[in-house]
């Protein structure tokens, strides 16, 4: 209450201010401006205290802070912002990008064997020439360390970013994801690449080897909204503006989630504190707001801005993985990207007393710790099955109209993935991005995997309930 008291006061201040004459604004603007910025600063700080009286609105700041530099979707900078070290990864990334992408891609496995050691050794020689790894490593020990300071959280976004392209790239080595590429399970990384991820997977406290939609496309947007580092910026403006498309229906999807995450957050602290008319309000607010962000995949996924015939090969390829590495005599995979590391959809299961599409284990692997505790910490306060037990109709409908929106939503989504997938790629074993190659390899069919992942999506739909 008294923030919004504060914001009111001030804005009379500013109203009163341009009603005086000139005369009256020049003699009285250095007081008005600072009662205005003091209230402001007041306002901040009862914010910034009553953050503290809540885990969830604790958890949901640190977030915010740590991986997101201050704001939501993250915020990311590319090179200036980085030590000197650091800033060849960049240069290389961009200069090599272009040599990623075959506009016909051949089905020969020695022609695609070829191309893929001919970027690989380029890729290997532009590091050795240019990285000076002791450097490099130092100054990311110094951060770690001792100084944060010297790669503050938006600079170690771009960085994530520009890493986790560099291992795609070299994980793959061509452009569309090609057979002989997916049956090398063991990659080995020059140690440019590998000492710095190390780094990097404390820093955000994730396993993965080849990062996540975090890394991949939260970080690797500008202050304009372009990709930093694109797979397809040499291709045809059919397949470039695609990978552009693709992006930003993650990005803006968590863009638009921020309001969600705040009033979920005002909602638990309402119904814990008994106050259930201003909880109903909150979660008024969330069913609008999720409308919004739901509204970006309506939109943006479709065949004039992200065409069918391109997307398995151009787009959802090089974020996939399905390599891994051996530790004490046992191998484990990893799978690439999925939209199941995006915050929105795991926050709703957990809000809603659900369970989450993906398990524990790849929790670990691909959503970074503040993102975990912000979801554990509203899965922690979840009150639907209260609300229920009590009969408090007015909350109960709008937390069932959460539970039809999204159910709505993995409908439209089951369907229209079962499309994208279903397009031939005969250069490739069929897998998605989000998970390895089926296990009967290059037997199986699209067909089987539409099957398999449709009654994936298909079983997520039935238990939104």
């Amino acid at each position: 209450m008294f923030f919004f008291i504060l914001f009111y006061v001030s804005e009379a201040l500013i109203y009163t201010q341009a009603m005086l004459s000139s005369f009256y604004i020049k003699a009285l603007r250095p007081y008005l401006k600072a009662l205005t910025d003091c209230l402001h600063e007041s306002a901040k700080y009862t914010s910034r205290t009553a953050a503290k009286q809540h885990e969830t609105d604790q958890a949901l700041q640190e977030m915010i802070d740590k991986d997101g530099a201050g704001s939501w979707p993250p915020k990311a900078s590319h090179k200036d912002s980085w030590p000197t070290a650091l800033r060849p990864y960049h240069d290389i990334f961009l200069e090599l990008a272009p040599l990623l992408p075959v506009y016909k891609v051949s089905v020969d496995d020695a022609i695609n064997q070829s191309r893929r050691i001919e970027f690989r050794t380029r890729l290997q020689e532009l590091l050795r020439e240019r990285v000076d790894l002791p450097a490099v490593e130092s100054v990311l020990s110094t951060v770690e360390n001792e100084d944060p300071s010297l790669l503050q959280g938006h600079a170690y976004n771009g960085l994530f970013a520009c890493m986790g392209y560099l291992r795609h790239a070299f994980r793959w080595g061509t452009v569309p994801v090609v057979k002989c590429a997916q049956e090398e399970k063991i990659i080995d990384f020059p140690s440019e690449l590998e000492i710095p991820w190390a780094f990097v997977c404390r820093r955000y406290g994730i396993k993965s080897q080849g990062g996540s939609i975090m890394s991949n496309f939260c970080c690797n947007i500008d202050e304009e909204g372009r990709l930093v580092y694109q797979v397809n910026g040499s291709m045809p403006k059919k397949v470039s503006s695609a990978e552009h498309n693709f992006v930003f229906s993650f990005t803006e999807t968590e863009k638009r989630a921020l309001p969600i995450y705040q009033h979920i957050v005002q909602s638990i602290i309402s119904f814990e504190q008994g106050q259930n008319q201003e909880c109903a309000e909150h979660l008024k607010s969330v069913n609008v707001h999720l409308r919004k962000a739901m509204r970006v995949y309506y939109e943006q996924v479709i065949e004039s801005k992200i065409p069918r015939s391109i997307f398995v090969g151009y787009m959802q390829g090089f974020h996939g993985w399905a390599a891994g590495k051996v530790v004490d005599g046992e191998y484990t995979e990893y799978d690439g990207l999925s939209g199941g590391h995006l915050v929105l959809f795991n926050l709703l299961d957990c809000f809603l007393g659900l369970n989450t599409f993906i398990d524990e284990e790849k929790f670990a692997n691909y959503i970074p710790a503040s993102q975990r505790r912000f979801i554990a910490s509203v899965k922690k306060h979840s009150f639907r099955g209260q609300v229920e037990r009590a009969g408090l109709s007015e909350l109960e409908a709008q937390l069932d109209g959460i539970v039809k929106q999204l159910r709505t939503f993995r409908s439209a989504h089951s369907k229209r993935t079962s499309r994208y997938l279903s397009v031939e790629s005969p250069e490739r074993m069929v897998m998605t991005a989000g998970a390895s190659t089926l296990e009967s390899g290059s037997k199986a069919t699209v067909n089987d995997l539409v099957s398999i992942v449709d009654a994936g999506l298909r079983k997520k739909m039935k238990e939104t309930i």
